[in-house]
């Protein structure tokens, strides 16, 4: 018993990373995870809140479902544009 009580000889080695894979990918726990829920749920948002102004227009206009699908497109691509966005400051180096 060389060592003190709970400690392991392995996390020493300079070949291992403390508590976090070499990318990263541990990094942050909950609140990251919490994080890339939110972008998640924005896309999501998006897509509804865009294709709900299409459905209310299409129902004054008499126009369904042209403008309801116009709606869900341009929520789609909004989402995207914020998903790229995310994307692109989560992994700037």
């Amino acid at each position: 018993m060389a060592g003190a009580a709970g400690h392991d000889p392995e996390d020493d080695r300079p070949d291992r990373a403390p508590e976090q894979d070499r990318d990263g990918a541990n990094g942050g726990g909950p609140i990251r995870a919490y994080g890339l829920l939110g972008i998640g749920f924005e896309f999501l948002a998006s897509i509804c809140v865009f294709g709900a102004i299409g459905w209310w227009v299409d129902r004054r206009l008499n126009t369904f479902p042209w403008l309801t699908l116009a709606g869900g497109a341009l929520g789609f691509a909004a989402g995207l544009t914020l998903l790229i966005r995310a994307a692109r400051s989560a992994f700037k180096d």
